[in-house]
Order: C-alpha cells, then structure tokens, then sequence
C-alpha cells in the first residue's frame, strides 16, 4: 500500500480534477487531509499539522503555487507539481520537485507521490 499512513495537501482549483485525485490517493490507502483551490486557502492549509507530502496545481486561477511550494520547502514537506503548465518555468525555479503534466494516469501519479515517500528504514 504505497500510501499507508499519509497525509497529504492537495492543492487544485478544478473541481472535477481534485475529486479524482482524491479518489485516487485512498484507492492507494492514503489521505487528503488538507484541500484548497486558491492561493490563499493554499497558503492557510500548508500550516496543516503533520502534512507529510502535498501535490499543487502550479496554476491557481491569475496566481501561481510558488509561495505555496516555499512554505512547504519551509516546513519540510515534499511535494510535487500537477499541471498543464509550463514544465521548464516550473523546473527552473523547483528543480527538485517532481513534476507531473496534466493529465496523466492515476497510477502515474500516485507512483510520482509515493516517490516523496522516505523509506522505511528496518529495525
């Protein structure tokens, strides 16, 4: 279950798109336990108790998600970017964030987001 045990921001202003994500990640055990559509929400829900990854839609209406994405680099959480948008823009200023383009598959980017994922380490 590559989503065991996580609590993810999901970050997305189509409604239709965001409802698939969602779908997505707890057909693979996982929870969104924070959402918004606008930057401002965005930026309200990054401070979410126990985040442990987060996927933002780089377009948020006229705003983009680049003070959500320092906020979260901030906080520790990883993250990646699903978007129809420019993928060069986005990979000059977040080289270390993976990036998804609209549209993929579900298990293409749940495979992207289980990728944050640190590994469990033995005792």
């Amino acid at each position: 279950m590559p989503l065991k045990d996580q609590r993810i921001l999901l970050i997305e202003d189509n409604v239709l798109i965001a409802h698939d994500i969602e779908g997505s990640i707890h057909a693979y055990n996982g929870a969104v336990t924070a959402r918004a559509s606008t930057l401002e929400q965005a930026m309200e829900r990054a401070e979410t108790p126990g985040l442990t990854s987060a996927i933002l839609d780089f377009r948020l209406g006229a705003d983009d998600a680049s003070p959500v994405a320092e906020k979260l680099s901030e906080y520790g959480v990883p993250f990646l970017f699903y978007t129809a948008y420019s993928k060069t823009r986005i990979a000059e200023a977040w080289p270390n964030a993976p990036i998804v383009v609209k549209p993929a598959s579900p298990d293409d980017l749940i495979s992207a987001l289980a990728s944050l994922i640190p590994p469990k380490i033995a005792n």
